[in-house]
């Protein structure tokens, strides 16, 4: 992952990694993670796919960043 978790986010990071976690959790409960894009994320979610590109390698990298959140809630 692009985005370093081990310093605290600024406002403005938390709410677009809160937004692309939140995107991709609501992707996965309508359809297989296969048939999900960066393009189809990135619409829902409103931000460009540069944005998405400056905290995320790809969608695995998100995945793997949605597994950490669920992690910290636990």
């Amino acid at each position: 992952m692009k985005y370093d978790l081990t310093k605290k986010p600024t406002r403005g990071a938390q709410r677009t990694l809160e937004s692309f976690s939140n995107t991709m959790f609501e992707l996965l409960s309508e359809e297989p993670f296969e048939k999900i894009s960066v393009n189809k994320i990135c619409d829902i979610s409103n931000f460009p796919r540069a944005t998405f590109y400056n905290y995320f390698d790809d969608k695995f990298d998100l995945v793997d960043y949605c597994w950490y959140v669920i992690a910290q809630d636990i």
